[in-house]
């Protein structure tokens, strides 16, 4: 996860600099415009304003914060499921991750803490959700349909009560909101095997292969995605022009399939390109 993380803060760097040098292009830009301030945002890690003691301003990175949050959560995860417990093993780690997962919800609305670790302490439950959900994967299976139906309408439900944001935290109920999101999460993974299965029965190779790879390419996708919210001024281009001639949802679809074709290129492409197959997707460079 750094590794990516690092290598997405070099390429705004790089077209920052271009930027500077090139400052009439139509094309490129830089959001937060100056090396300084990207590599204070690189250094922060935070996904959204922070609350910080600093009276210096902090340039947030973006959604590559996840990373961040998902490097020091593998990290916090792995060591605490390491620990035995003589009696009630995985009761015991639930609650150890609850507490984690409070401590970083109510510190979040006190101090923005570096490396988006707020978010990494509160996504602890959801690390062992997924863990949950792969030991007894045999019993989600037998499910009933019905139930994953369930799933979702808890999910809509506590979804109107307001935005749950893990990001900086933010929740207007953090209990019902971390259980109807592993309730929407299951009823996704259930969607997805119905999907894949119907593929397979229709003999949908092809389109299953193109899906797949997308998948395997989420990461690289979400770090391009950055990049071209950041530094590329086609969606800026597109919805200017199209505003003046159709209407406004029509130029949004537009954009969304500017932004699907962006996504699909960039898995295309990326893995041909030594430097950065080695750096977005490395187990295939692994592999090879």
């Amino acid at each position: 996860m750094i590794i990516p993380y690092i290598a997405t803060v070099m390429i705004e760097i790089a077209i920052a600099c271009f930027v500077k040098v090139f400052p009439n292009n139509k094309f490129l830009f830089s959001r937060i415009g100056s090396i300084k301030g990207i590599l204070l945002a690189a250094v922060y890690g935070s996904g959204g304003e922070s609350i910080t003691p600093f009276k210096t301003f902090i340039p947030w990175i973006g959604a590559i914060w996840f990373l961040l949050a998902f490097f020091w959560g593998s990290l916090i995860f792995n060591q605490i499921m390491k620990l035995s417990f003589k009696k009630y093993d995985l009761l015991s780690k639930f609650a150890i991750f609850s507490v984690l997962t409070l401590v970083g919800y109510y510190l979040s609305k006190i101090v923005t803490l570096p490396m988006s670790f707020n978010s990494a302490l509160g996504s602890m439950l959801f690390f062992f959700a997924g863990y949950l959900i792969r030991r007894y994967k045999k019993l989600f299976d037998q499910l009933p349909l019905y139930a994953y139906l369930i799933f979702l309408a808890s999910w809509t439900y506590v979804a109107t009560l307001g935005l749950f944001s893990i990001e900086n935290m933010a929740a207007p109920n953090i209990f019902l909101n971390l259980i109807s999101s592993v309730a929407d999460c299951l009823f996704l993974i259930k969607l997805s095997m119905i999907i894949d299965s119907w593929l397979v029965k229709k003999d949908k190779y092809k389109f299953r292969q193109e899906i797949l790879l997308i998948g395997s390419g989420s990461l690289a996708i979400l770090c391009f995605h950055l990049i071209d919210l950041d530094n590329i001024s086609v969606w800026t281009i597109l919805l200017k022009k199209l505003n003046d001639t159709v209407p406004y949802w029509f130029a949004i679809m537009i954009g969304n399939i500017y932004l699907i074709i962006f996504a699909y290129l960039v898995v295309k492409i990326i893995p041909f390109v030594p430097l950065l197959k080695s750096c977005f997707f490395p187990r295939k460079s692994i592999k090879k």
